[in-house]
């Protein structure tokens, strides 16, 4: 009977040998499968499934995937944390880079440009071409979005001048035209609606806003002199001033934030073409 258990068990294991490699397989190919067809939750679901009973390489592959797979549903905080784990359990210096990377990635996805320029800064391509090539972009595209546009166009253009010499132009003409955005600079707007009201909109092209403002503080105004014509500046003041003050201040802040709008506006069309003219391949 002992010898039987014995035989049963050495049986056991010895099918649970067989059978695991071919349930990891499968349960591999459905993840995968599911990522393909963009089912990422569904993905998540068998890749972590593999942390738990796969080997060490289907182990570190998973990493990789699952935070590929969160980066594509914006849950960025869990993405950097597996990409994390798959950096320090990838034991390839160019698998190890290319996850760099990808952790940069995460970090302008979620707007914390300052903290992907360090990911980058501390990044040491050891002189490999490929990677130099790939940090300079990365270091183009992150110092654009710190709106440190003088670096952003040094490193844009020196990835460029190998990659695609031929649009060296048009990128240059691009951050030509981002540096003329800087000219309608907020404060320049609230100087001139101070002067005079509706100014400061019709400078940044806002022309409906800026004859309501004009018109609303010079009928305020009108009604001001009149009101203290006829029954004395004080009543004038305590009656008109107030709303005429509201109205005023009222147009200096909105023009300034609509100018930041518009900029802001303006800069994205321009981040947009560049990123166009780097990634498409034929341009």
């Amino acid at each position: 009977m002992k010898n039987k258990t014995i035989i049963l068990l050495i049986g056991l294991i010895l099918c649970g040998k067989i059978l695991y490699p071919q349930d990891m397989k499968e349960t591999i190919i459905l993840a995968n499968n599911s990522y393909k067809i963009s089912n990422y939750e569904n993905a998540v679901y068998y890749y972590q499934r593999v942390l738990y009973f796969g080997n060490e390489k289907e182990k570190n592959d998973s990493y990789i995937k699952i935070a590929d797979c969160y980066f594509e549903i914006g849950k960025f905080d869990k993405s950097y944390s597996f990409y994390e784990l798959a950096f320090n359990n990838e034991k390839s210096d160019s698998l190890k880079n290319e996850i760099l990377f990808k952790k940069t990635m995460v970090r302008l996805n979620e707007n914390r440009y300052n903290l992907a320029l360090i990911e980058l800064l501390d990044f040491n391509v050891n002189n490999d071409k490929y990677f130099s090539q790939k940090k300079e972009l990365y270091l183009g595209i992150t110092y654009f979005l710190l709106n440190n546009f003088e670096q952003s166009e040094k490193y844009i253009l020196n990835y460029a001048k190998i990659i695609y010499p031929n649009r060296i132009n048009k990128l240059e003409s691009l951050f030509d035209e981002n540096k003329k955005i800087n000219k309608k600079l907020p404060q320049k707007t609230v100087v001139l609606s101070a002067i005079i009201p509706g100014l400061g909109q019709l400078y940044i092209g806002d022309y409906k806003n800026s004859a309501n403002s004009a018109i609303l503080n010079l009928t305020l105004l009108g009604v001001g002199i009149i009101v203290g014509y006829r029954y004395g500046i004080i009543s004038a003041i305590v009656s008109v001033l107030p709303w005429f003050y509201r109205y005023y201040m009222g147009g200096i802040k909105n023009v300034k934030k609509n100018a930041q709008i518009k900029i802001d506006y303006k800069r994205q069309i321009i981040f947009d073409k560049l990123l166009d003219i780097i990634e498409t391949k034929n341009y």
